[in-house]
């Protein structure tokens, strides 16, 4: 792979596949990462510990907090909390409780500017951030090289939480004819991790920093929701840069956006005719079949640098 420029966009503190997805950024030699936008709820708290994994890894990259509300959701949602998080080291760039986020959707705007076609943004929680920036000023969001986004789910009927959490950012990225590239959940899901691999990841006690935090963090989550993880987030980043465990074809698809059906995505190219006409909805990449065995290898090859445990 090139060497490419991502900007990520996470909800990170919630699922723990925000925080394995950043420190896999940080680890792959081929990806530059040049910033990070947090989104949804308390997006300070969220910042912060992205700055923390970033100085772990001795990475001087700006972090912003972003918007915390969304376009329509009042849904909550809850941070992997602890006091070390409010020290001044971990601080992002922007003020949140001066610019109420806003300032992340400006740093955005600034780096499409500056990088245009080489930049990709990966969007790993709810759209609100990508799509405020394109709504405050789309010819710049149009040089984008790509949106690289996690959520949805277009082969099942599943109103998958990043969208339904903000389905009217949603609707707005996936109606912004931008080259947006989707990887929904009903793959992702395909990547749940087995006691094992999780136990690789919860009992590391190596030189690397982020990965003794990581496994912390695993272990708190663990507690917590009582599952092992999948690796959502990972797939969507690592697959921004270098597609080859994916397999992705465009689709027409449409955002339920009201009623009981909310967050739910329609793929209409796998509807009948009597749906009305589908060049007139919006047409996007979409993640169709994952090699889940391969990509697993790969990614415990990247962060421990051993074969993958079955």
């Amino acid at each position: 792979m090139d060497r490419k420029k991502i900007l990520m966009d996470t909800d990170i503190g919630d699922d723990i596949d925000d925080a394995l997805a950043l420190v896999l950024a940080l680890k792959i030699p081929e990806a530059e990462l040049i910033g990070v936008t947090t989104v949804f709820k308390d997006t300070d708290i969220r910042a912060r510990e992205a700055r923390r994994i970033l100085l772990q890894e001795n990475r001087k990259i700006p972090v912003y907090a972003g918007l915390s509300g969304s376009f329509g959701s009042t849904r909550e949602g809850f941070s992997q909390y602890e006091p070390e998080l409010d020290s001044s080291e971990y601080m992002p760039d922007n003020d949140y409780k001066t610019d109420g986020g806003g300032g992340a959707v400006d740093f955005i705007l600034d780096c499409v500017a500056k990088y245009g076609n080489d930049l990709t943004i990966v969007a790993l929680g709810p759209l609100t951030n990508v799509a405020a920036a394109i709504a405050k000023d789309e010819e710049t969001m149009k040089k984008v090289g790509k949106i690289s986004l996690m959520g949805g789910s277009f082969y099942s009927l599943l109103n998958e939480w990043n969208f339904l959490c903000d389905t009217e950012a949603a609707d707005l990225v996936l109606h912004s004819r931008l080259n947006v590239e989707c990887y929904g959940i009903d793959v992702t899901k395909k990547l749940q991790l087995t006691g094992c691999q999780f136990k690789r990841i919860v009992s590391y006690e190596g030189e690397s920093e982020s990965l003794r935090y990581l496994a912390r963090l695993s272990r708190m989550w663990n507690t917590f929701t009582g599952c092992i993880p999948m690796l959502h987030d990972p797939l969507a980043l690592y697959c921004a840069l270098d597609p080859q465990y994916v397999l992705l074809e465009e689709q027409a698809v449409e955002l339920v956006c009201e009623g009981a059906l909310k967050g739910v995505v329609l793929n209409r190219d796998r509807s009948t005719f009597y749906f009305g006409d589908k060049l007139k909805l919006p047409r996007v990449k979409v993640a169709k079949e994952v090699l889940d065995r391969d990509f697993l290898e790969k990614f415990f090859e990247i962060l421990y640098g051993k074969e993958v445990l079955r």
